[in-house]
């Protein structure tokens, strides 16, 4: 019902449920929400009945996104949330400054579940995080730890990496340390999921020398790298002494003599559609140039003239350092980010079509790549001068870059970004092509408008 400028809610015997006093009444997971009026819009919820659940004092109140999930996130103000569980009851004794999804594995970030454990993480006001269950509505595991940084599933469990008083471990959904919080770094890329828990292989440092260990903290590699990186599901690190890479294969030895600047992910290769027994290969490089190689140490290729691309292995990086870009006074850091979004001869060596119309793209050539990463920086200057800074009067909408989830995920066969709202509009829009459906090519995020129609 509206009386003047006013709405609420009366039912069918005339009495009022929702006082007439709000700008805007709707629903929201199951209650009904109310808007004040004015600029500074405040949001609150009602029962059916009209007992107030939350009063109208929150910047803004949503429904989450993950599957299953009936809780209802509240933000009473910037750095201050809290959630609201399916008996009306405010599910932490205390508001958070933040929340969130764990990257797993593949560096990828979403609201989905994770071998059935729906969890987030949460952050307390002293910085310290823990994991919140979205089914139980409880805390799975206390807000002690300093970081919780990325999970995998096995079985019927999930681990996270921690950590805690400056120190790395792994531990899973009920916080039973699997790995002691004892090591000074740990990664969860590629963790290759074998049919027993000994099998699994953990990169982790003590000091600054890296190696692995299993889930019983058996050392599997001795630690005497100065990195140690695992670029593929088929068991394959990347090495580093005296400055060099090497490659190490699933025997634990080297694959072959070489040395080398840089060794990008090993992709699998399909010699035709119904080959489940893939070789792997990756792009090697030295002094400048490349050369393919499998994962026995046999080359594939002569050397040619290549480098490896520069850029950004998670979104959230991506996002980060545009934000640090447009922020900074140097405009030389949009320069080095439009670098790093820009297709490379390196990516294109795997990126044949077009993701939007399938046409072929082997007719780029270097000089037309440059190009491309003039136009992204061009591009992204006037708009940092003009649109970025609000006070201009037809500003861009920060929130819209700092406060927007973007989800990460395969779809249709390829690894690309979900942006859960779009803000932009008449000559920022571009802004959302360069965000949206970025796709992460052999490890490495890229945006996709060069591949839109119009672009050139």
């Amino acid at each position: 019902m509206k009386s003047g400028e006013k709405t609420g809610i009366i039912n069918l015997k005339n009495e009022i449920v929702i006082p007439i006093e709000f700008d805007w009444v709707g629903v929201e997971n199951d209650y009904l929400k109310v808007a004040t009026p004015g600029e500074d819009m405040k949001f609150g919820l009602y029962d059916k009945e009209g007992k107030v659940i939350i009063p109208a004092e929150y910047q803004w109140i949503t429904n989450s996104d993950t599957e299953r999930s009936k809780i209802t996130i509240l933000k009473k103000e910037e750095g201050s949330y809290n959630f609201l569980d399916q008996n009306n009851q405010l599910i932490l004794p205390e508001n958070i400054s933040e929340f969130g999804y764990v990257h797993d594995e593949d560096l990828l970030l979403n609201p989905f579940s994770s071998n059935g454990n729906y969890l987030m993480f949460v952050k307390d006001k002293n910085g310290k995080y823990g994991l919140l269950n979205e089914i139980t509505e409880k805390l799975s595991v206390p807000m002690v730890y300093d970081q919780i940084i990325q999970y995998f599933t096995f079985d019927e469990s999930t681990y996270y990496s921690v950590k805690k008083n400056g120190k790395f471990g792994l531990i899973n959904e009920k916080n039973e340390v699997i790995i002691p919080i004892q090591y000074d770094d740990i990664s969860l890329d590629f963790v290759y999921h074998k049919n027993n828990d000994n099998e699994h292989e953990i990169v982790v440092a003590k000091g600054k020398k890296y190696g692995t260990v299993n889930l019983k903290n058996q050392i599997r590699i001795p630690f005497q790298y100065d990195e140690l990186q695992r670029i593929s599901y088929a068991e394959l690190y990347k090495a580093k002494t005296g400055g060099k890479y090497r490659i190490i294969g699933a025997n634990h030895q080297f694959i072959n003599k070489d040395t080398f600047d840089e060794v990008a992910n090993f992709e699998p290769k399909y010699e035709n559609p119904y080959d489940d027994q893939p070789t792997f290969q990756a792009l090697t490089f030295n002094n400048g140039r490349m050369r393919v190689i499998d994962e026995n140490g046999n080359y594939h290729t002569e050397a040619i003239e290549m480098n490896p691309h520069r850029g950004f292995r998670s979104f959230d990086e991506l996002k980060t350092e545009l934000i640090r870009a447009l922020d900074s006074e140097n405009d030389e850091l949009l320069k080095d980010f439009a670098a790093k979004i820009a297709p490379s001869e390196h990516l294109l060596y795997y990126l044949k079509e077009n993701v939007f119309d399938e046409s072929s793209l082997n007719y780029y050539h270097p000089q037309m790549l440059s190009q491309i990463k003039e136009k992204y920086y061009n591009t992204l200057l006037k708009f940092k001068h003009q649109a970025w800074n609000q006070e201009s009067g037809w500003g861009y909408n920060r929130s819209s870059l700092t406060d927007v989830t973007d989800y990460t995920l395969y779809k249709s066969g390829i690894v690309t970004n979900g942006r859960n709202t779009d803000h932009a509009f008449g000559d920022t829009k571009y802004l959302e092509k360069i965000l949206r459906n970025a796709i992460k090519i052999n490890g490495y995020w890229i945006s996709t408008y060069f591949m839109m129609r119009g672009f050139w």
